[in-house]
């Protein structure tokens, strides 16, 4: 059998104008070019039991992995990564990437992005590394990329292969079926497997790694809908290892209705940020609020009765020690003051709601686009769709219900903190608007 072997594929749909520029291949060029199913049978034999070696493993690996589970074939290996390897014997260069690795170690590559010329490109690396290293550095370096995890007995050797290469949350479970833990991970694979890495001899983390007997997980399209579902889950069904998430402690804010009302204390649940009032802070309940804002209030000289804080007839106490400049009594206006005290708060202050009603946040990967819909800070219930032409109407079906029914659920600190810095950079579609929206 020749070992070396090149094919192209016909991927079934269109490829991207990006992609086309970047490798040079077109689509008149794979249209007669078998798909992968008539071709998986040889390549798997090609494959045999020989190291699955790619610059940036994990990006190749999880891509024939999925081609090869859509013909119904399971293909498990231990991928060697490239990048990991020369980080490991090269350190210092700075970037890994394989244009960095070509430029710094005098390798040659005579078309970038194709499949045979990169994988020269990286015969010749290994080749390189076999000049400049004994064999026992690299095979020390080879061992350290490969490591696996030290799984308990209780968990399938390969639980951590079978676990996809995208972002998700997952769930540990005691042999007794009960849950133990709820994580998030950008990349699946790696994140439950660090739970079994480097365990310390004792603590937490050596606890959960025994105990857990069954993981399940559920694939996103993105980070947002995976801080989502955990927090949903762990609020849901409180596992024993998740503290940090499983009741929110904060009860009240701080809301500055108007430039010369005093501020009032509400419930953090009943809390709407889409008027024109500004709420401040978070607060476990009133005896933390008021601290916090008197506190604060003394620091900058604002009067306590014009806040609401001190009680009583004629001025206030601060006053009688030339600490107020008596706004108490009508001596001074009361809007300054409170106006002294929203700036003091400013890094406090809860950011308003940016748009008019609801909107859909959305995160796309090559398999699925999730469709998050939001209000009022507020995550209503995600929505996952494919690709195919009857996305948009499918989406448009589910959304309905949830765009007729208003009612806000309590406002949630945690979940105001993911969807805040998520809103910065995410895509953001009017539900209302969704024609167009849907890219190929």
């Amino acid at each position: 059998m020749q070992w070396r072997w090149s094919s192209l594929v016909n991927p079934g749909r269109a490829i991207p104008p990006g992609i086309q520029a970047l490798t040079g291949i077109t689509n008149e060029m794979v249209a007669a070019a078998p798909p992968f199913a008539d071709i998986a049978t040889e390549v798997l034999q090609r494959l045999g039991d020989r190291q699955f070696i790619a610059h940036n493993a994990r990006f190749d690996y999880s891509f024939i992995r999925q081609e090869f589970a859509r013909v119904g074939i399971r293909f498990v290996r231990r991928p060697l990564c490239t990048v990991r390897l020369a980080r490991n014997l090269y350190p210092g260069l700075g970037r890994y990437n394989l244009d960095t690795l070509i430029e710094r170690l005098d390798l040659h590559c005579e078309k970038r992005h194709r499949a045979m010329p990169d994988a020269d490109a990286l015969l010749q690396l290994w080749r390189r590394m076999g000049r400049d290293f004994a064999p026992s550095r690299i095979a020390l370096a080879v061992d350290a990329v490969l490591a696996r995890p030290a799984l308990p007995p209780q968990l399938a050797a390969d639980t951590i292969d079978d676990l996809p290469d995208v972002p998700g949350v997952y769930r540990f479970y005691a042999g007794d079926g009960a849950l133990l833990y709820v994580g998030k991970a950008r990349r699946l694979r790696d994140r439950v497997g660090a739970h079994f890495q480097k365990l310390p001899r004792a603590g937490k983390a050596l606890r959960l790694a025994q105990q857990t007997a069954h993981i399940e997980y559920e694939r996103c399209a993105g980070e947002v809908g995976a801080l989502l579902r955990e927090l949903r889950w762990v609020r849901e069904a409180a596992p024993v290892y998740n503290r940090r998430l499983r009741a929110n402690p904060l009860r009240c804010s701080w809301l500055f209705a108007g430039a010369s009302d005093a501020p009032r204390l509400v419930a953090l649940a009943d809390l709407k940020l889409q008027s024109g009032e500004d709420a401040f802070g978070c607060y476990q309940n009133e005896r933390a609020a008021r601290r916090a804002l008197e506190s604060l209030a003394r620091q900058q000289r604002v009067c306590l009765k014009v806040l609401g804080l001190e009680r009583g007839m004629g001025g206030c106490f601060a006053l009688q020690v030339d600490q107020c400049d008596g706004a108490c009594i009508g001596r001074a206006a009361t809007a300054p003051h409170l106006l002294r005290a929203k700036l003091a708060m400013a890094s406090q202050r809860l950011q308003r709601w940016p748009y008019p009603g609801p909107m859909l946040l959305c995160e796309r990967s090559h398999e699925r686009s999730d469709f998050h819909l939001l209000d009022d800070w507020r995550h209503l219930q995600s929505f996952a769709v494919d690709s195919t032409d009857h996305a948009q109407s499918d989406l448009q079906a589910m959304l309905e219900p949830w765009l007729e029914h208003r009612d806000l659920p309590p406002f949630d600190p945690d979940q105001y903190r993911i969807l805040r810095r998520a809103v910065k950079t995410a895509e953001m579609i009017d539900p209302g608007a969704l024609r167009g929206s849907f890219r190929s």
